[in-house]
């Protein structure tokens, strides 16, 4: 997990995160009501994520392709922490049970 908010105040786009494609989650404490943003154009345009949005603490999944860019777009925030990151389907973890490796597809721009 990548923190992009850290006790936000105030309305703000978050720090930008690189997505290595694949099924992903946005978790925040405080108080907070935001968008989850992308971009494909490395960062020139930056769209909404289809209804993922927050509005109060909590979270949500999401699934983009790889070699976007996301970040989320806070409208309102007060004492506010979010994280974005990579939520692991556990079927796809091990291989006989051993694990596989595999590379974190978060990159911090």
């Amino acid at each position: 997990m990548i923190k992009v908010f850290e006790n936000q105040t105030g309305a703000a786009a978050s720090k930008v995160v690189y997505w290595g494609g694949g099924i992903g989650s946005v978790l925040a404490t405080g108080t907070i009501t935001a968008t989850l943003q992308v971009s494909i154009d490395n960062g020139a345009t930056w769209s909404d994520v289809g209804d993922d949005s927050l509005s109060g603490a909590g979270g949500f999944n999401f699934s983009l392709p790889l070699g976007c860019l996301v970040r989320l777009n806070a409208t309102a925030a007060t004492a506010a922490t979010a994280v974005i990151g990579t939520v692991v389907d556990k079927s796809h973890d091990y291989a006989g049970g051993v694990p596989r490796e595999y590379e974190d597809p978060l990159f911090v721009t």
